[in-house]
């Protein structure tokens, strides 16, 4: 799925770190911005027991995917600028 900026943006302007999952999920649930299907994707992904110190930490669990493709999101003053990595197969 797609991280919305609505997301983005409240994971670097709303969150106080380092935050607990529950913490995160519980403060994704009072954003009107973030779709219900958004806000049920993030809740599937972020682990409530996990303890977060940056958006940084947060985007990295919500991008992993189940062939281990992680996309890394960097500007943390700025605009995102997105990155894909891929483990290489030797």
């Amino acid at each position: 799925m797609q991280i919305s900026q609505e997301t983005l943006d409240h994971l670097r302007e709303n969150v106080i770190y380092p935050a607990t999952g529950e913490q995160i999920i519980r403060a994704d649930g009072m954003m009107s911005g973030i779709s219900a299907a958004e806000r049920l994707f993030n809740m599937e992904k972020i682990n409530s027991r996990k303890t977060y110190f940056s958006d940084f930490d947060v985007l990295a669990d919500l991008q992993a995917s189940e062939d281990n493709t992680v996309t890394l999101y960097a500007g943390h003053a700025g605009p995102y600028v997105k990155f894909s990595l891929t483990p290489l197969t030797l």
